[in-house]
């Protein structure tokens, strides 16, 4: 028999997601602080070059890692009861 997320608690992409999902983009951050300490403006364009490029990397890289992290069955977080 297999085992489904649904059987063996919290699927690892709910967590994932919903962690993703609270915080704003980091790179709103790299942005306000150049603007407020450095004083440097990067425009419209490249603040958006900025953030489309850094949520970008890291969907990939997420993408990337999908398959090693979240299907693999040696990577299971909660332990599979024994059949």
């Amino acid at each position: 028999m297999q085992t489904t997320y649904a059987d063996s608690g919290l699927c690892p992409q709910v967590s994932i997601l919903a962690g993703s999902g609270a915080n704003a983009a980091y790179a709103g951050e790299i942005i306000a602080v150049q603007s407020l300490y450095y004083k440097t403006d990067l425009g419209m364009f490249g603040g958006l070059l900025l953030l489309l490029s850094t949520q970008l990397i890291g969907f990939g890289l997420s993408g990337l890692t999908y398959k090693l992290l979240c299907v693999s069955s040696s990577s299971s977080l909660v332990a599979s009861p024994q059949t």
